[in-house]
């Protein structure tokens, strides 16, 4: 087909109202199927929406196929994700019973990957029991499980093959395909582009064989699984590295790699958001990096010390976090790669003296990571790590403001830029939520042109509305084409209504009776769908909250079950030194239920952050505390409450902090994000709620923030 006839095509596709009409449709009903709504609720979708939208997302995949060969890889990319995202809709939702489901997850699956959504296509492909030889070869590659991958491929090739007995067609492609991951794992391992182009010529016979054989349902799998083959290098963590670090350093390179690999989730390419830093990150001017949460900002910083470690073998880097808990996590993931490969880190946080305890620790470090107070008196008290400085990374470089520590952290970063102009090192600044970036670079850099920054993240976030209307609960989803759970929560009466001997009328008394019970019942529900966080504007909110939500699990049997018993017998003490005995935070702690703000113990705090980042909470109850310290990300986001004092609300970066977390990667293909509405109030608070809520969800109130017409990010 003609790019140019390609192109009018796809064209055509996205103007024509119908055909977005379809896809709008099957959207709406997807969310329908995630939240569990009673089938005999739904509205009245079209007739054979499925096999319309089926065709549709083909033709979609056509346009990418076509694309990518003619060299217009990010129209490939984006045909490909739209073709990926309507077979999820149709056919990827839980306990979905349609046919041929597991065929259409797994070119769904692939479609992903093909797009460089590797963490949707491991989500998907998750989902699903495969039960051929083909789809489990896929699913273990996809999935990341190699050491699975390769005893499989080994138990195929010397034992099903050991003679030869290729009779099949289908056995043809189970070897030839057991041959094309086996060349993928190799490169994997090492780095050799050879066993890229062997598996490129192998792929290649698989398309003309199918296509032979008249089975265009291999046909596609072997066509994406091409376009895989020949991305697979620029997105891999080789082919970064490769063009980020020099060659000469080959067997540096190889550690960091397969320490990677050989982690619990094996990290083996880079998301879209991490490879358009890449430029940015290589430059000695220094770089501003703005890409949203859970979109790898870590990484980034870890190869720019690695690349700066390399080039400057007895050279110092500083990693910057504004809080403890940030540093703590930020050691963990760089222990686990760095720390692996013979680089000693140091965390310093506490107090701003320098003592000697703090001398012996950064001993022949590569890497302190430090809070801004600890690092100020790491460095004005020791020449020799100020003479080696040569790399600074600023983490939640949007921490800038008229507060004191802000003022004061803003004066420590001019001192830096003059160590590190001296020292011809450089400053990198992370942020998800940095305003200003142009600003920003010319302050940090000398240039405005050092702009790293990117709106592509792991997961959609679709918005919602969390409606508390004459004790129920509906929900309203946004997008082109809205859809409903009408009475989500269904009201219940309680207590019935009663006549005093005064002869005064008690009225029934229902559940849920205000918004703060509305929010528990609704969190509780969402549970299904994975972890929950409800935001609250102030710290007399929080442990109200949590008392609803304990009473609803409680009534419902819901238990939590921690996997980190070590943090959470830390948890455990700090809150008994607290609070004493049977304290009502641990209590809540011990259902899975976790109540972070400002008032908070710094032990309990310290302690209970740890526990959160190590494992995953039920439900966590928050002020903007929790934007300040740990990076958890969860499924669904319930905005509570957005008054910080009678006139003031949280500003709008610090919402998309806290909402930005809906949506983990390799967990979620969506997070969701519900703004709570109470309809039981006068007409003028309702009015006041809603324009609330639409000044935080409309396009362009901050900067790296933009709805889509579809009500995803």
């Amino acid at each position: 087909m003609y790019i140019k006839d390609l192109s009018q095509l796809f064209d055509d596709y996205e103007k024509n109202q119908i055909i977005q009409n379809f896809i709008a449709q099957a959207d709406s009903r997807y969310i329908l199927y995630c939240v569990k709504e009673k089938f005999e609720n739904f509205p009245k979708y079209t007739l054979n929406l499925d096999e319309r939208c089926t065709s549709i997302a083909i033709n979609y995949l056509t346009c990418g196929y076509n694309f990518f060969f003619n060299d217009e890889k990010i129209k490939a990319c984006n045909a490909l994700e739209k073709a990926a995202t309507i077979l999820e809709h149709i056919y990827c939702f839980k306990d979905c019973k349609f046919p041929y489901k597991d065929y259409y997850s797994i070119i769904c699956s692939l479609a992903y990957y093909a797009s460089s959504q590797y963490s949707k296509a491991y989500v998907i492909l998750n989902r699903i029991e495969t039960d051929t030889i083909i789809a489990n070869l896929i699913k273990l590659f996809l999935t990341k499980q190699f050491s699975k991958l390769q005893i499989f491929i080994d138990d195929i090739l010397f034992d099903k093959f050991k003679k030869q007995d290729v009779e099949k067609d289908t056995d043809v492609y189970i070897y030839l395909m057991s041959n094309y991951f086996l060349n993928i794992i190799m490169y994997i391992y090492n780095g050799n582009e050879d066993y890229l182009k062997m598996s490129e010529e192998i792929i290649e016979d698989l398309i003309v064989l199918s296509s032979i054989n008249e089975e265009p349902h291999m046909w596609w799998i072997f066509r994406l699984l091409q376009i895989i083959n020949y991305n697979y290098k620029d997105y891999s963590l080789w082919g970064a590295i490769d063009s980020t670090i020099d060659k000469d350093n080959y067997s540096i390179v190889r550690d960091y790699v397969n320490a990677n690999i050989y982690k619990s989730r094996p990290v083996t390419e880079l998301f879209k958001s991490q490879i358009d830093c890449l430029e940015q990150i290589k430059s000695d001017k220094g770089a501003i990096i703005s890409i949203p949460t859970n979109s790898g900002k870590t990484k980034i910083a870890e190869l720019a010390i690695l690349k700066s470690l390399i080039e400057n073998p007895d050279s110092i880097c500083f990693y910057i976090a504004p809080f403890r808990s940030l540093a703590h996590e930020v050691e963990n993931s760089l222990s686990n790669t760095l720390g692996m490969i013979g680089y000693k880190l140091s965390n310093l946080y506490g107090n701003s003296q320098y003592t000697q305890a703090d001398r012996k620790l950064i001993e022949d470090s590569h890497v302190i990571i430090a809070t801004p107070e600890k690092a100020k008196s790491i460095i004005r008290s020791n020449d020799t790590i100020l003479g080696k400085l040569k790399l600074v990374i600023v983490d939640e470089g949007h921490l800038i403001g008229n507060q004191y520590r802000y003022i004061i952290n803003e004066l420590f970063i001019e001192e830096l830029k003059i160590t590190l102009k001296d020292n011809n090192g450089k400053m990198i600044f992370l942020s998800a939520v940095l305003p200003n970036l142009s600003d920003f670079s010319k302050w940090i850099t000398g240039e405005e042109s050092q702009v790293a920054y990117s709106n592509w993240r792991p997961s959609s976030q679709r918005l919602g509305i969390l409606e508390l209307s004459n004790n129920a609960v509906n929900l309203i989803w946004l997008g082109k084409y809205k859809s409903f759970n009408n009475k989500f929560i269904e009201p219940k009466v309680i207590r019935k209504h009663r006549i005093t001997k005064s002869g005064r009328l008690i009225k029934d008394k229902y559940f849920p009776e205000d918004k703060k019970q509305a929010i528990a019942a609704t969190a509780v529900k969402l549970l299904s769908n994975g972890s929950v966080l409800i935001y609250v504007g102030k710290t007399n909110m929080v442990l109200s909250q949590a008392r609803e939500i304990s009473k609803i699990m409680k009534g419902k049997n819901i238990s939590h079950q921690w996997k980190d018993i070590n943090t959470l017998e830390l948890v455990k003490l700090a809150c008994k030194e607290a609070y004493g005995e049977n304290s009502e935070i641990f209590k809540f702690i011990m259902q899975g239920i976790v109540c972070h703000y400002s008032k908070l113990p710094t032990d309990v705090k310290m302690y209970m952050e740890r526990l959160m980042s190590n494992d995953c909470p039920k439900i966590i109850i928050a002020t903007s505390t929790l934007a300040q310290g740990v990076n958890i990300g969860v499924s669904t986001v319930i905005i509570s409450n957005v008054y910080l004092d009678k006139n003031i609300t949280i500003e709008n970066k610090d919402f998309w902090n806290i909402a930005g977390r809906a949506g983990r990667s390799f967990v979620d293909t969506e997070g969701k994000i519900l703004y709570a509405i109470d309809r039981s109030k006068d007409e003028w608070n309702v009015n006041e709620q809603i324009e609330k809520c639409r000044g935080y969800f409309d396009k362009g109130k901050v900067a790296n923030v933009e709805i889509k017409e579809r009500g995803h990010y």
